[in-house]
């Protein structure tokens, strides 16, 4: 009698892992057209790059989703053909870029945090250089866990960076490493939980 092996959890795991990276792509690819479509500012989207979003309700992932500007929270839902509910009092307001977004089962209630740097580096987006903490910055090729320390010490004592160039200031980072690394940062004006006003 022949008895059949379904390959146990690691066959699981691995069809698992098969399938989210074709829906990480479907999603990748859908963000690229609703970003296409919803943007007349695509000339300078290189200097920004994507917005991602990670969406999930409670602690269970629903997806990720990449735009090429900030987008209202409807947007970033429809992308992930989810609807918003009719009680969520942020359906019209722009999400920051790079946020992960938990609606958490209560009446209304969505929370806003950043994004993870891990998520935002695999999708092929950026990382804020006036944001990222050390831990977020040493996850940058090019940049370890002790040049992240000297890059956020220059931030916190000298105020945001305006440009890359000013990451040469950093005592131990010249224009090589400099070259290396800024095409995986990107500059906003001010540091995460400020406002701009």
């Amino acid at each position: 009698m022949m008895s059949h092996d379904d390959g146990g959890p690691a066959t699981s795991v691995i069809t698992g892992l098969a399938i989210l990276g074709l829906l990480v792509s479907s999603v990748v690819l859908l963000g690229d057209v609703l970003g296409r479509r919803n943007s007349e500012a695509d000339k300078d989207v290189g200097e920004r790059g994507a917005c991602i979003y990670e969406v999930s309700h409670g602690q269970h992932p629903m997806g990720v989703v990449c735009l090429r500007e900030p987008a209202r929270l409807s947007i970033i839902l429809a992308s992930l053909n989810l609807s918003v509910p009719s009680d969520i009092s942020h359906e019209d307001s722009v999400v920051p870029c790079d946020t992960r977004l938990q609606m958490t089962g209560l009446p209304g209630e969505v929370r806003w945090y950043p994004a993870a740097a891990e998520t935002i580096l695999t999708l092929g987006g950026k990382i804020d250089l006036n944001a990222a903490e050390e831990e977020d910055l040493s996850l940058v090729p090019g940049i370890g866990a002790g040049l992240a320390k000297k890059i956020v010490d220059h931030r916190r004592r000298n105020g945001i960076f305006l440009s890359m160039e000013e990451l040469e200031r950093v005592p131990g980072l010249g224009k090589r490493t400099r070259s290396k690394i800024e095409g995986f940062l990107k500059i906003s004006q001010q540091r995460h939980g400020e406002s701009g006003e």
